[in-house]
């Protein structure tokens, strides 16, 4: 049996595929201010959505369940709003991070309860050590370049050694 190829005779919707992609826009912004701020995966938020078009902000609403799925929103503390005015009155007190998708559209993460303050406390203290090793490791590095080799009576935890010059011919 002989049988042409399907073609793409129909007419494509621009409409929809760009209301389709600010949705994927949207749900990839909650997705990578998720991961920034290091929340947990299963750990559904809340979020205010600032959609200035009238037309998407219909569109954002009947797929408010599906972005719920996609991002890990809390279906029941996402709201839709046509302005900043009124999605700050919307949002929860103790402020909110503001993710710009698209010109248009914005996504609001209410910051309350946003991530554990002690963890976050604990994680920032740890990469302050980080930074700081890091640093006394590099002026290690430009010491030994500079004088040539270290004492062997170096403590590792020192940030400065007995340097002796070393000049090679």
């Amino acid at each position: 049996m002989k049988a042409r190829w399907p073609s793409h005779a129909g007419a494509v919707d621009a409409a929809a595929l760009g209301q389709f992609e600010q949705l994927k826009e949207l749900v990839r912004g909650v997705r990578n201010a998720r991961t920034e701020y290091g929340l947990e995966q299963a750990r559904k938020v809340a979020a205010v959505l600032v959609v200035s078009d009238p037309e998407l902000r219909s569109v954002m609403q009947q797929e408010l369940p599906v972005i719920c799925l996609l991002a890990k929103l809390e279906p029941s503390k996402v709201s839709v709003a046509s302005s900043a005015a009124e999605a700050s009155a919307a949002a929860p007190a103790g402020g909110s991070v503001s993710v710009v998708v698209s010109e248009g559209l914005q996504l609001l993460l209410p910051l309350a309860g946003l991530f554990d303050v002690a963890k976050e406390l604990a994680r920032l203290s740890k990469q302050k050590v980080k930074v700081r090793l890091a640093g006394a490791q590099r002026q290690r590095v430009r010491s030994v370049l500079q004088y040539g080799v270290f004492s062997e009576s170096m403590d590792a935890g020192s940030t400065t050694a007995q340097l002796q010059p070393c000049f090679f011919f």
